[in-house]
């Protein structure tokens, strides 16, 4: 609240180095005006990047820090972006959130996760993946089902095979057994008109 300058210091974010090492917070920049544009020094001293538009300078711990309006600063994984003209001495704190004070910023990254292409090689979402395995399940499913129905068929075109050739037909069975008792009886009925036959030749012989 004392500073003098018209410099702002933009709400912080974290990257994975953050978690990773000893918590760089709380840190403080103070900016000094004595060569060119100004310079940040950083209380405790700490290694520092800062980006200007993609482009990434690194400065060692306890070294000055350039500051250029808009660029952004990243110590120990926080990142912070400063704007405006602050005046010498100006001082900009950054101190863990221990007053639970926070703002909605997570649950929109969240929230952007749902069109965010992040599967199969960064070109698909969470949806559309979700509804890639929901369609490939599916037909798979169905694939099964039909594979199945067929199978159930090949097996019982087989099974009347086998029982064409080794069951037992009764009505064949009947009609095969009436068939043979006329031949037996036609044979016999044969026999025996050859039988009075001969016995006739005898008598007339005699």
């Amino acid at each position: 609240v004392g500073n003098k300058g018209s410099g702002k210091i933009s709400a912080g974010t974290v990257d994975a180095s953050f978690l990773n090492g000893p918590t760089a917070a709380p840190f403080s920049l103070t900016f000094n005006s004595g060569s060119g544009s100004g310079q940040l020094d950083v209380m405790p001293p700490k290694p520092v990047t800062m980006d200007v538009g993609g482009v990434k300078t690194t400065f060692a711990a306890g070294a000055p820090v350039t500051f250029s309006a808009g660029a952004s600063y990243t110590v120990g994984g926080i990142s912070i972006a400063m704007s405006g003209a602050p005046a010498n001495g100006d001082t900009f704190k950054v101190v863990p959130n221990t007053d639970g004070v926070g703002d909605t910023r997570n649950m929109g990254l969240l929230g952007s996760l749902q069109t965010t292409n992040i599967f199969n090689g960064g070109s698909a979402t969470y949806q559309s993946a979700y509804a890639e395995l929901v369609s490939l399940v599916g037909n798979k499913t169905r694939e099964v089902q039909v594979n199945a129905s067929a199978g159930d068929a090949l097996l019982k075109q087989v099974q009347g095979a086998a029982n064409n050739v080794s069951g037992v037909n009764l009505d064949e069975e009947a009609t095969n057994l009436l068939k043979y008792q006329q031949a037996y009886q036609a044979a016999g009925k044969v026999m025996q008109i050859a039988n009075t036959l001969f016995d006739t030749l005898l008598s007339i012989g005699r």
